[in-house]
């Protein structure tokens, strides 16, 4: 690479690995939208079951944790934290990202495009509110089956005693 002296180094030139852990972080989110999608589909034939529930939660937002170490995974591939102290690395992005993800994780996205990486900003944006409408969407229709409320939940076989009126489930 060719630079004057004192001008910043230039980004090393995407790799094709890169640029797909670039889409798997857009998609990540995306397909935890779909998932949640489904489980709302799904609620109604559950019956309440306060465990089935719980583990559909964890399933369907399970794309969302795996976007995490993927992100630490990228930023340690292009060598965030590496040319400049300042800079937040590997470790770092992932607390961030985990921490609060529907804010870090498109930032992470624009932020990477300082490594030679593509900027995935606008497909960030879409993915994390995609999966964060989808996921509420999960949890109304969860409530609407008067499935949130102590009476109307089923613990595993055994039914909570309800009032008759409030027995939707």
């Amino acid at each position: 690479m060719d630079h004057s002296p004192g001008s910043p180094p230039q980004p090393a030139p995407l790799s094709g690995s890169a640029d797909t852990r670039g889409r798997a972080l857009v998609a990540l989110p995306i397909l935890a939208a779909v998932l949640n999608g489904l489980a709302s589909r799904l609620l109604p034939a559950l019956d309440c079951d306060r465990r089935a529930y719980e583990m559909v939660t964890v399933l369907a937002d399970l794309p969302v944790g795996v976007a995490f170490l993927l992100a630490a995974l990228d930023a340690k591939q292009l060598g965030f934290g590496t040319t400049n102290e300042e800079e937040t690395g590997p470790l770092g992005w992932f607390w961030l990202v985990v921490l609060f993800w529907p804010v870090t994780l498109p930032l992470y996205l624009y932020k990477r495009a300082k490594h030679g990486a593509k900027n995935l900003l606008v497909g960030g944006l879409l993915g994390v509110a995609l999966a964060i409408g989808a996921g509420l969407y999960r949890g109304s229709v969860w409530r609407s089956l008067s499935c949130g409320s102590p009476e109307g939940i089923r613990a595993g076989a055994r039914l909570v005693p309800s009032a008759p009126s409030q027995a939707l489930c």
